[in-house]
């Protein structure tokens, strides 16, 4: 994982509410444990689960959680995650392995993405569709006695929420806002079919949230954030400036995926290079969208398709 640890925020009153909770793991379910006796808490006494995306991290003890008992709330976009996981999951790796080897990478390669997602299969607890209650992504939920709006925040995955309470200037920012610009998944849009533009969504949410007033923000990983203004505008900078690297390399001749993976990412040990694919093509798509580039059988080269 990206970050050693996850967060869970607990709402104590007027009901003990959980917003996200970590993996289906020993150390993670006794860490959770831990953290909610501190309150004088166990798993069934929480009235919700509220899950902002679907995951691993922050939905994997869902369904342990949901055979205490446990309400899990969960939005319209991401409830099929947690109802019909195996199936999606199946989707996601088949939609993956053929966008690589499209990309030029080695079957090898691609063979060892497939087993790393489907390892993390286990990480989520079962959980039975009954269990589920769903909210709409433009409405609204009832946590800590007050109001929340709901906000979809594509870029990291197209199933992500968030919550803002404008009366207190408080935002639950999931993966939106983290120490580091998250990664958007490479997946497909929720019809199925395309390739979502994971990067692009990414900035357009940045927008969406760097307009609100906000002094408090609550992360999916990491510290509380107080100024997601200036959070915001560093990562808006940086992705901006590794865009243009990649442009360069492009406009040098270098259209392959792989090589353009291995050259971005050199700076890291090679057996971790691959974990900077999804923001890779991110840098792409973004691109593509500026006219700058475009896709010629699995390549990318520079100039507008038009």
């Amino acid at each position: 994982m990206s970050y050693p640890t996850v967060n869970a925020w607990l709402f104590t009153e007027p009901e003990p509410v959980l917003v996200d909770c970590g993996l289906n793991t020993p150390g993670s379910r006794r860490t959770l444990g831990e953290a909610l006796a501190q309150w004088g808490l166990g798993f069934g006494d929480l009235a919700k689960l509220i899950v902002t995306h679907t995951h691993v991290d922050h939905a994997g003890l869902a369904g342990e959680l949901a055979a205490h008992g446990v309400e899990v709330w969960v939005s319209g976009v991401a409830a099929p995650w947690l109802v019909d996981l195996i199936p999606q999951r199946a989707r996601q790796i088949d939609f993956l392995l053929g966008l690589l080897r499209e990309w030029g990478f080695a079957e090898g390669e691609a063979e060892a993405v497939g087993k790393y997602y489907a390892g993390i299969t286990p990480l989520y607890a079962p959980i039975p569709p009954e269990g589920v209650r769903v909210f709409p992504v433009d409405g609204e939920i009832e946590m800590g006695g007050a109001i929340w709006r709901v906000i979809l925040a594509p870029g990291h995955s197209n199933r992500q929420v968030c919550f803002y309470q404008p009366g207190t200037r408080q935002l639950i920012g999931a993966d939106m806002l983290l120490p580091k610009a998250p990664s958007p998944e490479i997946e497909q849009v929720l019809a199925g079919g395309a390739r979502e533009r994971g990067l692009p969504q990414l900035l357009e949410s940045y927008a969406q949230f760097r307009a609100l007033d906000v002094d408090a923000a609550y992360p999916g990983h990491g510290e509380v954030i107080t100024d997601h203004r200036a959070l915001i505008d560093r990562q808006v900078e940086r992705i901006g400036k590794r865009k243009r690297k990649l442009l360069t390399l492009i406009e040098r001749g270098e259209g392959r995926i792989p090589a353009l993976l291995q050259k971005m990412y050199r700076y890291m040990p090679v057996r971790a290079r691959f974990g900077g694919l999804p923001m890779l093509i991110g840098y792409v798509d973004v691109l593509e969208g500026e006219g700058r580039v475009r896709w010629d059988a699995g390549r990318v080269e520079a100039g507008s398709a038009n």
